[in-house]
């Protein structure tokens, strides 16, 4: 079930404290903030500003269209008794059921998928060959494998699984083959909305350092041990969506197996949850590839912080930003001196520029430049991040040399920055 389905629709809503107070009301998404916005025919709420409920705590029931839904996160203004209407802001939202307490660990099962996700996932169970036999003869050979893929590894939570199903439909003269691919996440003890949407959060962000592009979540289905509804329930996380995403091509994609494969995605997961600094690492990797963020100034002193991050993860020491970067890439410097040849060079200006982005001072680095530092640091950390995850770096670095959008040929481009601006 999309959430467009939800969209401006009448239903009726109440607050589960007081179920006999019921108004009905229009949940919409604000085209300017991207975000969503329930109307009310009536009051809810008779003191709760905007920025009183800064946690997740207040819920909301109601129906739409005949669909239990639960509000979570609800931020509601402040109106005067002679306006009737009352509007809330909705962080995240559940269709198929109501709860009551979203801290509690109720979740047994999530089902997540991308719509960029079969590209990422290991290659089609299609596999095609074509030989002449002539001029305008060709011989076409195709074999489908119907087994499906199952990889599962173990995580603190419980474990995390790759399924990808195939279904045939066959037609009078041809045979449709569909592929579906999916992560699903299992909890021994079970989690809460929170916990599973930041453990969603996670394989999106990696999903993003593999493909090069922001996936958006197309399907986000929860089992919930105990749940009253026979509904179908749905997960709408307050995530922001890349609307002009750039769909990437196969051979612009780190599949999952080149990354480690399903136990290198449940070690981002572990180890996620054992350190905010390696959190840090993974949103902000995440957040470099948001189109929809197009300030070079931002993504450089992202990646700086995301570099600091990276390094407190793995050293208790202090010390300044250019010898972090040293001690990150020094593990890996054969690969990526083939992208960029002098590591000294890119931390010292890397340093530099951060001093006039922090403090604004008039020696203003070109656009270009920043572009070339921010690409150059992220290729350093996301390389570096692979590495701790188990991934074969050379391998990944022979792919990216020939291919990749931002490091094509980088070799000049770098050295031509380090001639413009020494």
């Amino acid at each position: 079930m999309k959430l467009d389905s939800l969209l401006g629709v009448l239903g009726e809503f109440w607050l589960p404290t007081n179920t006999a107070n019921k108004v009905t009301g229009m949940l919409n998404i604000e085209p300017e903030s991207d975000t969503r916005e329930l109307t009310l025919n009536g009051h809810l709420f008779e003191s709760i500003p905007w920025s009183s409920t800064s946690n997740n705590s207040t819920i909301i029931h109601g129906y739409i269209d005949h669909t239990p839904v639960t509000f979570i996160g609800c931020l509601c203004r402040l109106a005067p008794p002679s306006i009737s209407a009352q509007k809330c802001r909705v962080s995240s939202i559940l269709s198929g059921v109501h709860i009551s307490d979203n801290s509690k660990q109720i979740i047994k099962e999530v089902h997540l998928q991308f719509d960029n996700i079969n590209s990422w996932i290991p290659p089609s169970p299609i596999k095609h060959s074509r030989k002449s036999m002539g001029i305008d003869h060709w011989k076409l050979d195709v074999s489908v494998t119907s087994e499906p893929l199952i990889e599962q590894s173990d995580t603190y939570f419980g474990s995390v699984k790759i399924y990808r199903s195939i279904s045939y439909h066959p037609e009078q003269h041809r045979l449709d083959i569909m592929s579906e691919s999916k992560i699903i996440l299992n909890y021994q003890i079970g989690a809460s909305i929170e916990e599973a949407n930041e453990h969603c959060s996670i394989i999106r962000n990696l999903g993003a350092m593999m493909t090069s592009t922001m996936p958006n979540v197309t399907l986000l289905k929860l089992i919930i041990s105990s749940s009253p509804s026979t509904d179908d329930i749905y997960l709408y996380p307050d995530w922001r969506e890349d609307r002009v995403a750039r769909k990437s091509s196969e051979r612009e994609v780190i599949i999952y197996t080149e990354l480690g494969g399903i136990d290198a995605v449940a070690k981002c997961i572990n180890t996620y949850n054992k350190s905010h600094h390696d959190a840090a690492v993974l949103r902000r990797l995440g957040s470099f590839w948001f189109s929809s963020v197009p300030y070079n100034e931002w993504k450089f002193m992202s990646m700086t912080v995301a570099l600091e991050h990276l390094y407190k993860s793995m050293s208790t020491s202090n010390c300044k930003l250019e010898d972090q970067l040293k001690y990150i890439v020094d593990p890996i410097s054969e690969d990526i001196s083939r992208f960029i040849p002098d590591i000294e060079w890119l931390g010292k200006k890397s340093v530099r520029c951060r001093a006039w982005a922090a403090h604004a001072t008039t020696d203003i680095p070109p656009d270009e430049l920043l572009f070339k530092l921010m690409c150059s640091l992220y290729l350093c950390i996301v390389l570096r991040y692979m590495h701790c995850l188990g991934t074969n770096i050379k391998e990944v670095c022979d792919k990216i040399y020939f291919w990749h959008r931002l490091f094509g040929s980088w070799d000049s481009v770098f050295r031509e920055a380090m001639e413009e601006h020494p």
